[in-house]
């Protein structure tokens, strides 16, 4: 974690202000210092510490974290321990787009258990899911928020990016406005080695969007892609990147009220049914089309998605002072002008029809039908809101 990364930071139970207790070991890169382990503590309050591990800051709510996870902060936080890492300048650790590609195949291929003997149909999902991880981390799939957003985004010093386990999109958008500041903050940073790299141009905070642990108006711009449909309590989410950020991007859905769920099941009406008949909806439908799932696979599925319609989010985020932009005809327009992407599925059908694309896009925008919600919100860092309840536990 870059030392300056403190000056924004705030404690995410009291909203206190944050500051390094402690310090284990450290690095100087390009005339900063970056804390790799230590402890942050809220101002005045003692008992509300957290830690910095592997340099990430660690800034979840105490009682939004599973107990196994909690003892094992604990052993990192105990007054008798505060000299568990002396300070000790250290080599940083340098991890290469190489050594991440690798890291990411070694991951897949251990958790798809593939052997000599694993059947192709195996080994044919394995490298869709290597290949999805390694565009979700070259940014090469959120090429096109960018480019969405550059008619009405000119400049940005400061960027966050909510939900994600690579800092992809954070990379295009670093490549686009070259910011001071660059963070990426997400439930789990599952690959902390994409973080790694020889300049460490892009920050990791372990942070929850219900949450945020950032000062209000922190950030020019917060940008989210596909986490918003994950949160229990969406509002919390929207209220809280509106809170710390000047503009507001999110790309999320599958939209309620669009007849086909994208994404997450591939199934009629299964984020607008009741979730008890959409499961049912769902196994008919996958059983009929060749690819049927088990049924408490699909209920675990739509359990862990909370679909959100197109008009009802506008008028939450019109609710708290933000002034919206529905940027879905724009999404489209690119897809269909992208020479580069592959003319498979509906994209092939966009492409050979842009003018009915453009058409459908637009109708679908005003009936408030979008099958993806893409918005663009001008929120002014509306005003702060309060420490989250302690009633919310997550058990994402």
């Amino acid at each position: 974690m870059i030392e300056s990364l403190v000056e924004v930071l705030r404690c995410p139970e009291s909203g206190k202000d944050l500051t390094l207790a402690h310090v284990g070991d450290w690095f100087e890169l390009n005339g900063q210092r970056h804390v790799v382990d230590g402890i942050l503590q809220a101002v005045g309050e003692p008992d509300k510490r957290y830690p910095i591990l592997d340099e990430i800051p660690h800034l979840v709510p105490r009682w939004w974290v599973k107990d196994e996870e909690q003892a094992y902060l604990d052993a990192h936080l105990d007054d008798h321990r505060l000299d568990w890492n002396e300070e000790r300048r250290v080599e940083p650790e340098i991890v290469t787009d190489e050594d991440l590609e690798a890291d990411i195949r070694n991951r897949m291929e251990r958790q798809y258990q593939l052997t000599d003997a694993s059947p192709p149909l195996t080994r044919q999902r394995c490298e869709g899911e290597i290949r999805y991880m390694l565009s979700e981390a070259r940014g090469t799939n959120k090429l096109k928020y960018v480019k969405a957003l550059a008619p009405y985004v000119e400049r940005v010093d400061s960027v966050l990016e909510t939900g994600g386990n690579f800092p992809g999109l954070t990379r295009n958008l670093q490549e686009r406005y070259r910011p001071s500041l660059a963070v990426v903050a997400n439930i789990q940073i599952l690959f902390p080695k994409a973080f790694k790299t020889p300049n460490r141009q892009i920050a990791a905070v372990r942070a929850d969007v219900q949450a945020l642990p950032f000062k209000s108006g922190s950030f020019e711009l917060v940008a989210s892609g596909f986490m918003l449909e994950h949160v229990p309590d969406w509002k919390a989410g929207l209220r809280c990147m509106m809170d710390v950020g000047e503009k507001v991007f999110l790309a999320f859905g599958p939209n309620k009220w669009f007849p086909f769920e994208v994404g997450h099941i591939n199934a009629p009406l299964a984020g607008t049914l009741p979730k008890p008949i959409a499961a049912y909806v769902a196994w008919f439908w996958l059983a009929a089309v060749g690819r049927r799932r088990p049924m408490h696979r699909i209920r675990a599925i739509l359990a862990e998605v909370f679909h959100v319609g197109s008009r009802a989010f506008r008028r939450e985020a019109e609710r708290l002072g933000g002034m919206t932009r529905n940027l879905f005809p724009e999404i489209i327009d690119i897809i269909v002008r992208d020479a580069n992407a592959p003319p498979t599925g509906p994209r092939k059908v966009l492409k050979r029809f842009p003018r009915l694309a453009g058409f459908s896009a637009r109708l679908l925008t005003t009936l408030g039908m979008e099958p993806q919600i893409y918005y663009l919100i001008d929120s002014g860092a509306a005003a702060g809101h309060p420490p989250p309840s302690s009633e919310l536990r997550i058990s994402r």
